[in-house]
């Protein structure tokens, strides 16, 4: 039990001490890096733009992609993937 609460008490001094060092490097009031700002910019303005060529999609690519439908989550309906066709 002892070495439970010994236990205890380093984690939650090493949670304090990391709170206080996160707190003095500035980065806890919402401060954002470069990159972060980088791929925010990205989200924000992207578009799409769409080439399609005048030929036949090939029979093993969609079977490919309706396989990777088929076994992806779906979070509208609660179930894992899609009904197969």
């Amino acid at each position: 039990m002892k070495t439970s609460y010994i236990i205890e008490a380093i984690l939650a001094i090493a949670l304090v001490v990391a709170c206080g060092k996160l707190a003095a490097s500035g980065k806890a009031d919402g401060a954002t890096s470069s990159a972060d700002s980088v791929a925010l910019s990205n989200i924000m303005t992207r578009a799409s733009v769409r080439a399609y060529q005048d030929k036949p999609v090939e029979d093993s690519k969609i079977e490919k992609m309706l396989r990777a439908a088929m076994a992806s989550p779906s979070g509208m309906t609660g179930s894992h993937g899609i009904s197969p066709l």
